[in-house]
């Protein structure tokens, strides 16, 4: 009996480790994509373009990012745009950057 019991501990131990290990890759190879730190912001010229990579990028696992929300910021003068996101199939979260100082404000009506 404790033989069958150490051996189901073992699997489960090992699938834990697993499971551990390619979050673990998944996380590094996600903070190395263009937009992972305030550091390398991608560059857009408008509000569209945020949203246009947000629908084709997608997370090392395969999985599409969801927004979840926004938030503006700046660092050393530059316009910085945060989105939080989620991907739909492993649920890790992260924040994709955009450096938005290229933005151009809409016309104004008069």
């Amino acid at each position: 009996m404790w033989l069958v019991l150490s051996l189901a501990l073992l699997v489960a131990l090992a699938a834990s480790a697993r499971r551990y290990l390619r979050a673990r890759r998944l996380r590094r190879e996600r903070d190395r994509e263009p937009g992972a730190n305030a550091d390398n912001p991608i560059p857009v010229t408008s509000y569209r373009e945020i949203d246009d990579h947000l629908v084709s990028r997608r997370c090392p696992c395969g999985g599409k990012y969801k927004s979840l929300g926004e938030a503006t910021a700046e660092q050393d003068g530059t316009s910085i745009r945060i989105v939080r996101v989620e991907c739909g199939r492993c649920e890790e979260l992260g924040w994709i950057y955009f450096d938005t100082s290229d933005v151009k404000p809409p016309p104004t009506l008069h």
